[in-house]
C-alpha cells in the first residue's frame, strides 16, 4: 500500500505566510542560501525545527517559504518567527 503526502502549493502557504510572518531585516524575501551565508545561525534554528536548508545545494527559495511548505502549525511558526527575530535583535 503506497501512501501519499499532500502537498500545499508553495504560492498558498507563501501568501498566507507573508502576511502572517514579519522577519527582520526583510529576510523574508531573501533566498535562504544568502541568508544562512550572513546569519549562520539561522541555519540552526530552522535544523532545530527539521528545515534542513542548511544541506540544500541550491538554496533559492526565500526565507518566508521554506517555513511555510512545512505546515508546521501557526504555533510553530509563530516559534520560528520569534527566535529569528530574537536572534536578528541581538546582533
Amino acid at each position: 500500500m503506497r501512501v501519499y503526502k499532500t502537498r500545499v502549493p508553495v504560492s498558498d502557504v507563501s501568501q498566507k505566510l507573508c502576511s502572517a510572518m514579519e522577519l527582520k531585516n526583510n529576510i523574508g524575501t531573501k533566498p535562504i542560501k544568502d541568508v544562512i551565508e550572513k546569519y549562520p545561525e539561522l541555519g540552526e534554528i530552522l535544523d532545530k525545527y527539521g528545515i534542513g536548508c542548511t544541506e540544500c545545494s541550491i538554496g533559492t527559495c526565500l526565507v518566508k517559504d521554506v517555513v511555510a511548505v512545512h505546515v508546521l502549525g501557526d504555533e510553530i511558526e509563530a516559534q520560528i518567527e520569534k527566535e529569528i527575530n530574537t536572534y536578528l535583535e541581538g546582533l
